[in-house]
């Protein structure tokens, strides 16, 4: 089974509509109605939890430690223990967190929407950490801008080859 997680870039706006096969993961407030929720900031989760904002009202949300903390009186929040699940995990970004977690459940192929590696290091090099080299051959960033990036890096598609790969 394949994946798609959204995060908050620019590029989200390219995939309206995901195939009805392909998992849907949303990295905070990034994609409404999707199988699955990653937050770990407060703001979001009240969003998600306490005000019941409109396409967010009945998906699990995976969380960090702390916030679980708070919100586990929810039956929707399941805690992400990143001290255990990952070796590296100082400063981990929401979409770093979704993207590790997802490889470790097995999907064949992770696709990228609204996420940028612009940088050199920055959030590219803490998905190194904490993923490893091998599992970049299962990222496909969609509409993301290919600079010049040392490798490892996801595989760039466009929403073309996104589409046609689902027809």
């Amino acid at each position: 089974m394949n994946a798609i997680i959204f995060g908050s870039g620019p590029s989200r706006t390219l995939i309206d509509k995901v195939p009805a096969h392909i998992f849907t993961v949303s990295c905070n407030l990034s994609y409404p109605n999707a199988n699955l929720i990653f937050a770990r900031d407060e703001p979001i989760l009240e969003k998600v939890l306490k005000e019941k904002t409109p396409g967010f009202e009945d998906q699990l949300v995976f969380t960090t430690f702390r916030e679980y903390e708070k919100y586990s009186d929810t039956s929707r929040v399941i805690l992400l223990d990143e001290d255990k699940l990952f070796s590296y995990n100082q400063g981990l970004s929401t979409g770093t967190l979704a993207i590790a977690t997802m490889l470790n459940f097995g999907f064949k192929k992770i696709y990228l929407c609204g996420f940028t590696f612009e940088k050199p290091g920055g959030s590219l090099q803490k998905l190194l950490q904490v993923i490893g080299k091998s599992s970049f051959s299962k990222l496909y960033c969609i509409g993301g801008e290919l600079l010049l990036l040392e490798p490892p890096v996801p595989n760039f598609i466009t929403k073309e080859v996104f589409y046609n790969g689902y027809r």
